[in-house]
């Protein structure tokens, strides 16, 4: 069964707005162009798809568009990033006053390290691209031996 829903639209009538629980299409482009798995199984179930001129999220997308990007959402997200980092520091998710999302943590020289972002998932998708390009992290989902 797929569901497409555009601009964000609410799920079979329900209160959902769905790009504020999937990263941006802005950010599932960089995802995918750094190595965040793609395949079309149970780990990804929602896509950037372009559909003629527009662009949907699509529930377990299937098709073989050439541009299709997997929009993973803050639980996935919170999978795919390490329980804590090389610093052996943890990471931590927030929302600040003004309604903005940062997901922080410590490098290995004791400095803070934060990502920003309009919403939590893209907070945690800028958080695993800074692990990524920074550290190296991430040769395949769920890295981290405590989570297998």
């Amino acid at each position: 069964m797929k569901w497409v829903l555009e601009n964000g639209e609410n799920l079979n009538g329900g209160n959902v707005n769905l790009k504020n629980r999937v990263v941006s299409l802005e950010l599932a482009k960089r995802l995918k162009k750094e190595g965040y798995p793609q395949d079309k199984t149970d780990t990804n179930l929602w896509f950037w798809v372009r559909v003629r001129h527009n662009w949907e999220i699509l529930y377990r997308f299937d098709g073989v568009e050439e541009e299709c990007y997997a929009a993973p959402t803050v639980a996935e997200l919170g999978e795919a990033l390490p329980n804590c980092f090389s610093s052996g520091r943890a990471w931590n998710i927030h929302c600040d006053k003004k309604d903005k999302w940062y997901c922080e943590s410590y490098n290995n020289k004791g400095e803070s390290v934060r990502e920003h972002a309009d919403t939590e998932a893209d907070a945690r998708a800028k958080m695993w691209l800074y692990l990524k390009e920074n550290q190296g992290f991430f040769p395949q989902r769920n890295i981290n031996p405590d989570k297998e």
